[in-house]
């Protein structure tokens, strides 16, 4: 798992975590292209794996499900820990809601159910945890910079002779409006980027260099309330528990963990940072 298995265990003694808690908070939020404290309301869209909320859960012509997934799934794919409410659209898999009303006009593949459940996590103890894991990551010394010319942000290490290695970025409100943002390290690097205040990715590029992929890629902002990432092919996971994330068109290649989701045309493909 690269570099950010031996930093979560160090974050993890920081925060006074178990290996226990941690490992097993890590992998909750693992198989969720969305995972949500509160609620996502979704319209129009296509998601690669399954989606999970703690109290809500709209969707509206939205296919879940259809990356790697083989088809036929009866797993659970859509799981809310209040009501869900989907229309058209489809599933490949099953729905679990934990009160009503809930309702669905989605198909579902063959033997999949819609069925109401208690929800399989602890509400409380998941946000606390990722809150806490935003906190220690925001705290971490950068040794990666940024320089900026006009409309265009290159995010690079501190020292240009760098080897590869993990990447603490530690930015200032706002630098993500940019409308060129590119990611320069060296090939095999990982990237933790912590910016402070809300996000904005708006009809912008965002560019790759060196090999590197939304695997690689950590976006944290522990102070958010809002990300708003639109009309841009972005890459890489946004950990932004305070936040709603308000996705319209483009792409989001990796996932989501934040307070809740909204939005629609945005493509997702789970891709998570390892």
């Amino acid at each position: 798992m690269k570099f950010i298995q031996s930093l979560f265990c160090c974050v993890s003694v920081a925060l006074g975590l178990t290996s226990g808690v941690q490992a097993a908070t890590i992998k909750d939020a693992g198989p969720y292209s969305m995972y949500a404290f509160d609620s996502i309301n979704y319209s129009n869209a296509s998601i690669s794996t399954g989606i999970y909320a703690g109290e809500s859960i709209i969707l509206t012509n939205v296919s879940i499900a259809t990356g790697v997934i083989p088809i036929g799934n009866t797993s659970l794919e859509v799981i809310s820990g209040g009501t869900a409410v989907l229309t058209n659209g489809s599933v490949n898999g099953s729905v679990s809601y934990a009160s009503t009303p809930s309702s669905s006009s989605s198909s579902l593949s063959a033997r999949a159910t819609f069925s109401q459940a208690p929800s399989p996590f602890i509400l409380s103890n998941e946000d606390a945890y990722f809150q806490a894991l935003s906190n220690a990551l925001a705290g971490l010394t950068a040794n990666a910079t940024y320089s900026q010319t006009g409309s265009t942000v290159i995010l690079h290490p501190i020292d240009p002779n760098a080897a590869a290695g993990l990447f603490i970025f530690n930015l200032p409100t706002g630098i993500t409006t940019a409308n060129n943002l590119i990611l320069d390290l060296p090939a095999g690097s990982t990237a933790i980027i912590n910016y402070q205040g809300n996000g904005s990715f708006q009809n912008g590029g965002f560019q790759v260099l060196n090999g590197l992929s939304a695997t690689d890629i950590f976006w944290n902002s522990p102070t958010a309330t809002s990300v708003n990432v639109s009309g841009t092919a972005l890459q890489g996971t946004i950990l932004a528990p305070n936040a709603t994330v308000d996705l319209e068109n483009g792409s989001l290649t990796g996932q989501i963990i934040a307070n809740s989701v909204f939005g629609g045309g945005a493509q997702l493909s789970f891709d998570p940072y390892e």
